[in-house]
């Protein structure tokens, strides 16, 4: 999403500036390479006479504080609502799980069954599966809402990367990719549509993901969680 429009803008400003001759090292140049031969170029631009390195430098900052301001737009980033159900009478585990706009409206939802498990490993599954989602999708700025507060604490602790249990590892993994993400608490009264996705995940598919029509059954929920929702991440 981001990345692409960068690289876009980018490879059409160098095309704009550079020699044709040498607009080939933009494409297969290592970046160390790219930017020592840009800044030790002897090329002076046709238009104002300016040396290539001070134009190099200038366009390079342009960029920086063009994506520094898309990042740090509040709004821009997006939610990631998640659950997981586990059945008292059967153990068979479910999760939901939603993405959401700055303004809490519906983006896109998720369901999954996961078959046996504990309570506590279905929200860590719901975490795993909403970030691989969210992923997948191109979200750059993340904020995670689970209402289980157990497992926010664990991946908030300090030595979450090498905890005991493996899915936690594999969560603080995901975390560490090239995005902004953070994960807190919220109530279970603004966490309604998460609950009933992970609730009523059909089990005799085992992915279910609408895209492009929000389920009637969560129009009311979506309504309410969105009358209490957060502010952007810090």
């Amino acid at each position: 999403m981001l990345n692409d429009v960068v690289v876009t803008l980018v490879t059409r400003v160098y095309a704009q500036f550079v020699m044709l001759q040498t607009s080939q090292s933009f494409m297969f140049s290592g970046t160390m390479v790219w930017i020592i031969n840009n800044l030790s170029s002897r090329v002076v631009h046709s238009e104002g006479g300016m040396p290539w390195p001070s134009l190099f430098l200038s366009m390079l900052c342009q960029l920086w504080k063009s994506r520094n301001d898309f990042i740090f737009n509040s709004t821009c980033w997006i939610c990631l609502n998640v659950d997981g159900a586990v059945s008292s009478v059967t153990r068979t585990g479910s999760i939901g799980g939603l993405l959401r706009d700055y303004v809490g409206s519906w983006i896109s939802d998720f369901q999954k069954r996961i078959g046996n498990c504990t309570p506590l490993q279905a929200e860590l599954w719901a975490i795993f599966i909403g970030l691989q989602y969210a992923w997948d999708q191109g979200v750059e700025i993340l904020q995670v809402q689970s209402d289980f507060k157990e497992a926010v604490q664990m991946l908030n602790a300090p030595l979450a990367g090498t905890n005991s249990f493996s899915l936690v590892r594999a969560i603080v993994k995901l975390f560490q990719r090239g995005w902004r993400v953070d994960i807190i608490w919220v109530a279970r009264s603004g966490n309604q549509a998460a609950n009933a996705l992970a609730k009523n995940a059909d089990f005799s598919a085992l992915y279910t993901i609408h895209m492009h029509n929000t389920p009637e059954f969560l129009w009311p929920l979506l309504s309410h969680d969105a009358s209490s929702f957060s502010s952007s991440p810090a």
